[in-house]
């Protein structure tokens, strides 16, 4: 995993529709290591704010600025630093599993070659299958894994498990937090499975608006 340390400060950071407050001068920082999970009601806005926080949608003011080592990075150079999966996020669907991974995987670094990407998650033998013939839940483990699989310092979520049955759900969620333990992890979720964890406990750190940030803290056990 990369070794440079990085830092995410969020400053000021404010967008509306329609004259609808979805967030209100948000200021929060992350370092590498830290977990935040961002709850709500439906409609709260959690989607804009992963957009607006990766650049793909820009704020009314305020901004989000990447720090790696000392060195500012502009939201146009920092793809390679960060992976994300969404249930809007489109991949070409007409290759297959493998093509996919081919193609994804020439702009990102793997952690797992091919062979012990389809063996963990359980894909060997749609492999070959065009991904507009795959079950909504197959296409979301090959979506999910192709994010948490590139090796990048930053790792985004958006309900990642929402298409999945409760047991691949539940081997996707140790995944992901087995693999983001040196990464800055951004899930933003209502399924208390996956923000959820028995080792660690949620602590609310923040709230704007509809929003509600919550920290990772793990939990200290007795022998």
């Amino acid at each position: 995993m990369p070794v440079i340390p990085f830092q995410i400060q969020i400053q000021n950071l404010s967008k509306s529709f329609h004259q609808q407050i979805i967030f209100n001068n948000l200021n929060l920082t992350l370092f590498q290591g830290n977990r935040l999970a961002v709850t709500g009601p439906n409609g709260s806005g959690k989607s804009t704010f992963l957009k607006v926080f990766v650049g793909k949608m820009k704020p009314d003011s305020g901004k989000v600025a990447f720090i790696k080592g000392k060195k500012s990075i502009s939201t146009e150079f920092f793809y390679q630093d960060i992976a994300w999966d969404a249930p809007y996020i489109e991949i070409y669907p007409y290759f297959t599993i493998n093509e996919t991974f081919y193609w994804h995987f020439q702009f990102f670094k793997p952690i797992l070659d091919l062979k012990n990407w389809l063996d963990i998650l359980q894909l060997k033998s749609f492999q070959n299958k065009e991904l507009k013939y795959l079950s909504s839940g197959t296409l979301q483990r090959v979506k999910v894994g192709l994010a948490l699989f590139s090796q990048t310092p930053i790792l985004i979520l958006d309900e990642p498990t929402a298409n999945m049955d409760s047991e691949n759900a539940q081997k996707i969620i140790e995944l992901i937090y087995g693999y983001s333990e040196n990464r800055i992890l951004l899930i933003a979720s209502n399924l208390f499975r996956e923000i959820e964890r028995n080792d660690q406990q949620l602590i609310g750190i923040y709230t704007n608006e509809n929003l509600y940030f919550h920290h990772y803290k793990k939990i200290e056990r007795e022998e």
